[in-house]
């Protein structure tokens, strides 16, 4: 009889009974869900499910002091509820017994770890995939049979995800050929190109930040993941406003009083996990009408009429330029991946903010159910960044983005290991920096860089209130690198002061002004006065 597909056939009774055996025995197992994440779903058949279910309540029932199971206790729980019957009528009340009396043998672990892998093979399964080179439910030979069980038992459970990750990349291979042909071939193919494009200046994106920032980064590049770390109250969804005001078709110079028009940089789409379309609103204004956001939220009495009318042309300026805007609350990859590609379809985005990597039920929950069990904040946040760096590189788009820190940031630790619920992270970046507030110890050193290099702390030296320290640099030679700034988180305007490396030593960068040039003289002026 063929078995193919039936899931009642991926798994060991014996290893089940081992295990739920060891539970009566003891029952704190259930409590140690870190080094042992049982759940139903390593139980295909509702037997299992409703004897493992019913100790499970139990001992949340009595909140964990339970010291062993005893088989009339489990039976007379099962009898208060709709199971009782089916129960007894297959025998459980006998199969109880049985666990009781099965001895400590000293192979829990060994049955563990064998569930474990079936409910993995469950799962690959369920998806698709044919798992029957390692796991062949349809072998008669005893001798295949025996070397089947053999080789399965030696196998880990990072050796089976990744034999499924080996199926999924020829999978994707199979699909993508057409694809791999014109990105492929030999290692001169195209080079003369490639090096005629990169002597012509196109190594460098659009605008990022600032110009200082451009020379760092080679500006905003296609396919490129960026992000900004930062503390809580530390301005990491200001710099996001920054980031996206490539979008604006007009900005307001506070210094010559007039208003310049420009061309956009980039068509953006703004993925806020943090912050509703409302509380983004208002710093937009207050970015591109130069007014403090503070002062704006105080209402029309702390406004002259000139600013009022300055505020609502900074809301016509909104309504003319190419951005948007998406709340994703609660998420997963695949809510990410939809916007990301229903607006570049619809509104031709070329650049992707998200704010911030951080774990979510939805994400949580969707993971778990693709078999991605028992992972660690971290790991979630990997495969999370992991997902948004593919993105990058399938549709063709930057992607900007941020994360939150750990402590390491106070004792003046500005690297990967200082991201908060993971350094891999760091991993999939391409550029990747912690922006922090001066610290005690940086203003120490400040008074110490005038004494010593008098010549940047000259007339028009801007004292700096913020350090963007860039850790990672995929493209760049500036790596550990220090950029002092000084960033109105009012009005998310940003003014370059200095840089030193990780020793505290002024460097020198030169700043680098990426312009659009069919755009002509006002852009010009434009990128004079505000990067």
């Amino acid at each position: 009889m063929e078995l193919k597909n039936n899931k009642l056939a991926l798994q060991d009774k014996d290893s089940i009974m081992y295990l739920l055996g060891g539970i009566m025995r003891n029952p704190s197992i259930l409590s140690n869900t870190k080094e042992y994440p049982i759940s139903l779903d390593d139980f295909p058949e509702s037997f299992h499910k409703i004897i493992y279910g019913t100790m499970e309540n139990l001992y949340k029932q009595t909140g964990g002091e339970l010291t062993e199971f005893y088989p009339e206790e489990i039976l007379r729980a099962i009898s208060t509820t709709s199971h009782r019957d089916k129960f007894l009528a297959t025998e459980g009340d006998k199969y109880l017994i049985r666990l009781s009396e099965l001895q400590d043998s000293g192979t829990f672990e060994y049955h563990y770890k064998r569930i474990r892998k079936f409910t993995f093979l469950r799962s690959a399964t369920a998806l698709g995939f044919d798992m029957s080179d390692i796991y062949d439910i349809n072998e008669l030979d005893i001798a295949k049979v025996e070397e089947r069980n053999k080789n399965f038992d030696e196998m880990t459970m990072e050796q089976l995800i990744g034999h499924l990750d080996k199926k999924n990349a020829q999978l994707h291979a199979q699909y993508t050929r057409e694809n791999e042909t014109e990105m492929n071939g030999h290692m001169g193919k195209n080079i003369d190109l490639i090096l005629e494009d990169v002597l012509e200046g196109n190594s460098y994106g659009t605008h990022l930040i600032s110009q200082a920032t451009n020379a760092i980064t080679f500006g905003l590049n296609d396919k490129r993941l960026y992000c900004v770390s930062a503390p809580t109250g530390h301005g990491k969804s200001r710099m996001d406003f920054l980031v996206a005001s490539e979008s604006f078709v007009e900005y307001y110079d506070t210094k010559t009083k007039q208003w310049f028009k420009r061309t956009p940089t980039r068509r953006a789409v703004y993925l806020g996990t943090e912050l509703t379309e409302d509380q983004i609103k208002i710093p937009l204004l207050a970015s591109i009408s130069g007014i403090e956001e503070d002062l704006i939220k105080q209402g029309k009495k702390m406004l002259s009429p000139e600013e009022i009318e300055r505020l609502y042309h900074a809301v016509d300026v909104i309504k003319r330029s190419p951005i948007w805007f998406v709340h994703l609350g609660n998420f997963d990859l695949q809510d990410i991946e939809f916007e990301i590609n229903k607006h570049i379809i619809a509104h031709q985005v070329d650049l992707v903010i998200f704010d911030y990597i951080h774990t979510s039920l939805k994400l949580f929950t969707s993971l778990h159910n693709m078999g991605a069990r028992g992972l660690s904040e971290h790991q979630i946040l990997y495969q999370l960044t992991t997902r948004i760096k593919d993105f990058t590189t399938k549709y063709g788009v930057p992607i900007f983005t941020n994360t939150q820190v750990n402590d390491r940031y106070k004792e003046g630790i500005y690297d990967e290991t200082t991201l908060q619920g993971s350094k891999a992270i760091a991993q999939k970046l391409d550029y990747g920096a912690i922006m922090v507030e001066l610290q005690a110890e940086d203003l120490k050193l400040l008074e110490e860089l005038k004494v010593s290099n008098p010549e940047i702390f000259g007339i028009g030296f801007v004292t700096p209130n913020m350090t963007i320290n860039w850790y990672k640099t995929r493209d760049s030679k500036y790596a550990r690198t220090r950029q002092w700034v000084h960033f109105n988180r009012g009005t998310m305007r940003l003014t370059d002061c200095f840089f030193t490396n990780y020793y505290n030593q002024v460097i020198n960068v030169a700043k680098k002004q990426l312009v659009i040039e069919e755009d002509g003289e006002e852009y010009e002026k434009y990128q004079k006065y505000f990067v």
